[in-house]
């Protein structure tokens, strides 16, 4: 990890500190996740992920929503809920989104399930 690399993940962590209220759990890590261990609310997370995806420049490519919240539901009809599971945004995934400016889903999420953000443009694109 290069100390530039170091110094992006300081200004995620910054945001984050800045857009979501305490409690929070722990140190923020990479693998620091927005539902599970910050307890972000699906209202919170559009309008935190919005400002987060101006803030840095990142164009939402395949960015779906529903994927990482996914409603609820009408907690009058059970039948109705979605009980899917979500796949978990972690800050190191913000973090690669921001380094790669673009929001892509299969790079990110990757990403989160080998732990490793160590990932440069050069190297996305001999993936493609």
């Amino acid at each position: 990890m290069t100390h530039l690399h170091g110094i992006l993940f300081e200004q995620v962590k910054e945001f984050v500190k800045q857009e979501v209220p305490p409690p929070r759990k722990g140190n923020l890590l990479r693998q620091t996740e927005l539902l599970s261990d910050l307890r972000i609310a699906e209202e919170d997370a559009d309008d935190l992920l919005m400002k987060y995806f101006s803030t840095f420049g990142i164009a939402e490519g395949d960015f779906d929503f529903s994927r990482y919240f996914p409603s609820e539901g009408l907690w009058l009809l059970p039948r109705f809920r979605k009980a899917k599971n979500p796949i978990p945004i972690s800050l190191g995934m913000l973090e690669l989104a921001a380094r790669i400016h673009l929001w892509d889903t299969k790079v990110l999420e990757e990403a989160y399930m080998n732990n490793n953000y160590d990932y440069s443009p050069e190297r996305l694109l001999k993936n493609d």
